[in-house]
């Protein structure tokens, strides 16, 4: 508990970014192209921000880094199936 409360500012951004994204995703159209392409935004954006967030702990590696890639595209493979169906 204490990790993430020295460390909210970045989870405040995350979550408003995340739901932010989440909200514009619902109010796009259902057939429009950008609603894969705010995805794919939202995908780099998680990737971005867990990469940033470790390397300002000083404890970024490799390991991490696949993590963070490997569960943004495990997100975006499920939204893409529950989207396209």
């Amino acid at each position: 508990m204490r990790e993430i409360k020295k460390h909210l500012n970045y989870y405040v951004v995350l979550f408003f970014v995340l739901a932010l994204g989440v909200l514009f995703f619902l109010q796009i159209d259902s057939s429009s192209g950008l609603k894969v392409s705010l995805l794919l935004v939202i995908t780099l954006f998680y990737i971005f921000w867990g990469i940033l967030h470790h390397s300002t702990k000083h404890n970024l590696s490799l390991k991490i880094v696949i993590e963070y890639i490997l569960i943004g595209c495990l997100g975006l493979v499920v939204a893409l199936f529950f989207i396209k169906g």
